[in-house]
């Protein structure tokens, strides 16, 4: 039987890899290096470790916008992969989970952008830490429900593009923090499942709202 106390912290190391991506995603405002410098030493995933390090000296706001911005080289939002017109149930699917958690955004990037995807997930799977430490056993499923649900039903869908755009742009440290993320979204030795357009429903993969 394993130690209740190790599934905590290998859940509280999980959020904070997530959160720690996040934060290398985001524009740098004042105060990033020091967030980052402290979150790295958290860490023992030698890609986000490596990022951290060389984000330091080449991570700006110029940079950010240019990449992630509304008008940015890079796809960032997973309503540019899915072929409905109206994104408005997607946008709604991410907010009403936001609000039911109490996660507010960080900055002003849109719902499905992958910032607010990413730092969403760092925020259910600390939400699922505690719950862990607190010993409800039963809201930590929940929530490990919903941080599948995020990955497979969203992450899962627009990470691969993102991750081959993060990787040839000139940023260095956006490469291993593109690793880091796929190794997360879509993990090594985990089964293939035969891929569907976005824009098709999948009864597998139910929201975690749907019940409410």
């Amino acid at each position: 039987m394993s130690n209740p106390l190790s599934k905590v912290e290998e859940l509280q190391e999980q959020a904070g890899d997530w959160s720690l991506i996040a934060l290398l995603l985001q524009k740098p405002q004042p105060g990033w290096p020091q967030r980052l410098r402290a979150a790295a030493e958290k860490t023992v995933d030698p890609e986000l470790r490596v990022a951290a390090d060389l984000a330091h000296g080449k991570g700006n706001d110029y940079f950010h916008e240019c990449l992630f911005g509304p008008n940015g080289l890079l796809l960032s939002r997973e309503s540019c992969y899915r072929s409905a017109d109206d994104h408005s149930p997607l946008l709604a699917d991410l907010s009403s989970l936001a609000d039911a958690l109490g996660y507010s955004r960080v900055g002003d990037e849109p719902a499905d952008h992958i910032v607010s995807v990413v730092d969403l997930m760092a925020h259910v799977l600390s939400r699922r830490a505690d719950a862990m430490a607190d010993g409800q056993v039963g809201e930590a499923m929940y929530l490990e429900g919903v941080a599948e649900w995020l990955r497979r039903a969203h992450l899962a869908w627009f990470t691969e593009q993102i991750v081959k755009a993060l990787s040839e742009t000139e940023v260095c440290y956006l490469s291993h923090v593109a690793r880091a993320l796929e190794a997360r979204v879509h993990p090594p030795g985990e089964p293939e499942t035969p891929r569907r357009r976005p824009s098709e429903p999948d009864s597998s993969i139910e929201s975690p709202l749907s019940d409410e």
